[in-house]
């Protein structure tokens, strides 16, 4: 199904269980709303039921199909918007919704959980990435070899890039701590180029 700003999807699918894992019901709409009340209003619905009964052969399919139909559901407009958006897309704010959402539903929400903390540590990652030059503007200032240095940068400027999308997603295999999968890199070449600086203005 897709959704659209206002919050209206199309083609929808609902199906209903009981704690047996048994077929209850199932919901087909051309187009349904998603209120403020997280109350579904669906348009052109069919309701197809599956009687419970405790004899099959004596159970009949009833089906009915209604102009409007309106459906309790705990789906949000926010979180059914962000189920259907791709993931790099996303804002921190709807990644952090839509994991506790997966969460509270007992589903797997690391993969959100790992992009909602490496937008929320975006400004380290501008920090880190200003960090990394304080070394070759020290070099510039005292030596020459200008074009060697700015190759020297941008291959460790990619290189912070690179192991920023291979932690995600080593981590994301591993099962490790989000947040501490998206601050790793940026530690690791913080401390990288603080003590390279260090060791220039006390060697060179």
């Amino acid at each position: 199904a897709g959704i659209d700003g206002r919050g209206t999807l199309d083609g929808i699918r609902i199906f209903e269980f009981d704690a047996d894992g048994r077929h209850l019901s199932r919901i087909i709409a051309k187009q349904g709303r998603v209120g403020a009340d997280a109350i579904w209003t669906l348009t052109d619905a069919e309701l197809t039921t599956w009687p419970a009964g405790s004899d099959p052969s004596q159970d009949t399919v009833q089906r009915q199909t209604v102009p409007t139909l309106r459906w309790p559901s705990t789906l949000s407009a926010g979180v059914v918007s962000a189920a259907v958006l791709p993931l790099k897309t996303m804002s921190a704010a709807e990644l952090w919704r839509y994991s506790e959402h997966l969460s509270d539903q007992e589903q797997a929400s690391q993969r959100h959980r790992i992009q909602f903390w490496k937008k929320a540590l975006y400004p380290l990652a501008c920090i880190v990435m200003m960090a990394l030059a304080l070394p070759f503007a020290y070099l510039h200032a005292r030596s020459g070899g200008v074009s060697l240095k700015v190759f020297g940068g941008i291959m460790l400027g990619i290189s912070f890039v690179l192991l920023n999308n291979v932690a995600g997603h080593i981590g994301l295999l591993r099962g490790w701590t989000p947040w501490l999968v998206a601050a790793m890199p940026s530690t690791l070449f913080m401390l990288l180029s603080l003590a390279a600086f260090g060791w220039l203005v006390r060697y060179r």
